[in-house]
């Protein structure tokens, strides 16, 4: 979770402040997923399962088509 928080997602904020509240855009969660496939699974061709996996992982998750996901609910 701290690497997630400190290295992909990005803090809400609410009239100037951080909230406190982190969520992961699609562009984190992409660069996220990279790191999880690149270290800790044995894949001939990682970059091919997330052309063709992410998309779907992603509109699965973000039911509300808003383009964030907090980050604790992150797959």
């Amino acid at each position: 979770m701290n690497s997630l928080i400190s290295n992909y997602a990005v803090e809400l904020r609410k009239d100037g402040k951080n909230t406190g509240l982190f969520y992961l855009d699609k562009e984190g969660a992409f660069d996220a997923a990279e790191e999880i496939v690149a270290t800790h699974y044995k894949l001939d061709d990682k970059k091919s399962v997330l052309k063709t996996k992410f998309n779907k992982v992603w509109n699965h998750f973000d039911v509300n088509t808003d383009g964030l996901l907090e980050v604790e609910r992150a797959p």
